[in-house]
């Protein structure tokens, strides 16, 4: 499955999700910065896992600066 197929699949709030990850937010603070409970956050975590094939949160953080969702730059 190509990269570009796999963020298609990703709704704009799993990618937000993941962006999030990817720049060290917890689940808690996640949820308080979008402004919805931590078990939603926990679901859609669940959810980019099945879409992705992915089974970490190491590898979502991986996912996302290989496909360029974060900005490395600073």
């Amino acid at each position: 499955m190509s990269k570009s197929l796999d963020l298609c699949r990703l709704t704009k709030r799993e990618t937000e999700i993941v962006q999030n990850i990817a720049t060290g937010y917890r689940n808690k603070d996640i949820a308080r910065k979008l402004n919805i409970k931590e078990k939603t956050v926990k679901n859609y975590i669940t959810s980019i896992h099945s879409k992705l094939f992915l089974e970490t949160r190491y590898q979502v953080i991986v996912y996302a600066f290989k496909n360029r969702l974060v900005d490395i730059g600073g």
